[in-house]
């Protein structure tokens, strides 16, 4: 993997979401579930190069097995649907960032 061979041990995988998409009808929570689930289902198929991580602690021991850690965030709050509670869902789903807009 040419990501390994250049230093990387970790990526992220943010699940991009932006007010059309939810204003266009579609569920903004929805989506980013199952972008969400793709990046587990990759660590699930791959268990050889990747693996979930949700701390540095969790980066430093995979980078150390020869793996890649694979992260989840959120790029915009659409996904939490206007409820504070939503944010805890998804920390609770390995989720460890959402940027503001």
């Amino acid at each position: 993997m040419r990501a390994r061979e250049g230093g990387l041990d970790a990526q992220f995988f943010p699940s991009g979401l932006s007010r059309s998409y939810s204003a266009a009808g579609q569920s903004a929570m929805k989506r980013a579930d199952d972008q969400i689930a793709a990046v587990r289902e990759l660590t699930e198929r791959h268990p050889d190069t990747w693996q979930f991580a949700t701390t540095s602690a969790d980066i430093r021991r995979i980078a150390s097995e020869g793996k890649m850690a694979a992260l989840t965030g959120l790029e915009g709050g659409y996904a939490i649907d206007e409820k504070l509670e939503n944010v805890e869902r998804y920390y609770k789903m390995g989720v460890r960032y959402m940027s503001p807009a």
